[in-house]
Order: structure tokens, then C-alpha cells, then sequence
């Protein structure tokens, strides 16, 4: 769901950093990726609302022809319907319970009360991103900037009892973390 750097590792070659970004719901640096994010979000929202007959609900299968198949999830209270066309390369237009629907190649189609489609696995409704990148404004200061550090003791509390973490230089952060994590903390 959440992408990522291991900054200051390489693999694949010198100098090429391990990413694991991949199009994922969320960028390394915690950014929406649309429209995966919002496509996702959609569908999780519409899941949530058809819970009860998912996880209650008694199921029924129906082949509506030509690779589009209906399946119900029925509790006495709701019903919830999923069309799912499988053909790769063609769109298909169904009558189901009465309805026309348009389901697109390869994708499912989601009816919180078999009627309606809310969802479409292949239909995207949320924004693209467009990411914009303005040049750094740092180096433009009047003055240069200098990076200053003191030491500093650390009660044995803070650190739930497991020593000292007193130094007079900045902490690498591979080794400070033991190499286990890609996230430090500095407290003060």
C-alpha cells in the first residue's frame, strides 16, 4: 500500500538505489498516487458498504452468457450483486434483475443493491496526479547555512532502560538503527 526508499543502499548495480515505489496507493514520501489512491479508496468504501451480505449473505452464481457472470450475496435485509465480464478483449452490455448494465472487458462491476453500479474496476473516476517541481529556493539564502549540533545525555528512561545514548558527532543512521529500520528518531 505504502512505497519506499532504502536511501544509501544500492542493489542492481553501484550507485542505484532500492526502491520499492512500484505504483503504489502511496508514494515513498507518502504522496497520493492518483488515481490509484482515490480507485482504491472507492472500492474500499464500497465494500464496507455492502459488509453484511459478503460476509452473511447466502451466494447465487449466474452465467448471463458471453464470459459475464452474476454473483448475489443475500441476507434477508440486502442484497449485493458483482457482474464480472472475463472476456480480455471485448465490452458487454447485460440485462440483469431488469437493468442494462455496460460492463468493459475484464473488469467487475459492483451493485451495493443490484441496481446500481457504484464501482467498476476498470472505470476510473478520481483525478490523475500532476505533480509539479519548482527549483530549490536554499541556495538562494543571503547567507550560507551551516548544519550545527551539541551533544546530548539522554535519561535511561527515555530510552526504556536500555543505556546511554550520548554523542559528540551525528549518528549514522544504518548504524544507529542496526541496520533494521529505514526510520530514526532524534530526541531532544
Amino acid at each position: 500500500y505504502h512505497g519506499g526508499t532504502n536511501f544509501g543502499r544500492t542493489a542492481g548495480g553501484p550507485y542505484m538505489t532500492t526502491s520499492y515505489d512500484y505504483d503504489a496507493p502511496l508514494d515513498e514520501y507518502g504522496n497520493l498516487n492518483q488515481p490509484k489512491w482515490g480507485h482504491l479508496k472507492e472500492l474500499h468504501a464500497v465494500l464496507h458498504s455492502i459488509e453484511k451480505p459478503l460476509t452473511e449473505g447466502n451466494i447465487t452464481n449466474i452465467d448471463l452468457g458471453n464470459s459475464v457472470y452474476a454473483t448475489i450475496y443475500a441476507t434477508p435485509e440486502k442484497s449485493s450483486c458483482f457482474l464480472g465480464n472475463t472476456n480480455q478483449t471485448s465490452d458487454a452490455t447485460v440485462v440483469f434483475q431488469g437493468n442494462s448494465f455496460s460492463v468493459p472487458a475484464w473488469s467487475v462491476s459492483i451493485l451495493p443493491d443490484c441496481k446500481t453500479e457504484e464501482y467498476n474496476t476498470a472505470k476510473v473516476n478520481t483525478q490523475t496526479s500532476v505533480m509539479v517541481k519548482k527549483p530549490n529556493q536554499a541556495e538562494d539564502q543571503p547567507a550560507a547555512l551551516n548544519w550545527k549540533w551539541r551533544p546530548e545525555s539522554i535519561d535511561d528512561t527515555a530510552l526504556h532502560g536500555k543505556g546511554h545514548a550520548s554523542t559528540h558527532q551525528i549518528i549514522d543512521q544504518k548504524t544507529a538503527a542496526n541496520d533494521a529500520s529505514d526510520y530514526l528518531w532524534y530526541m531532544t
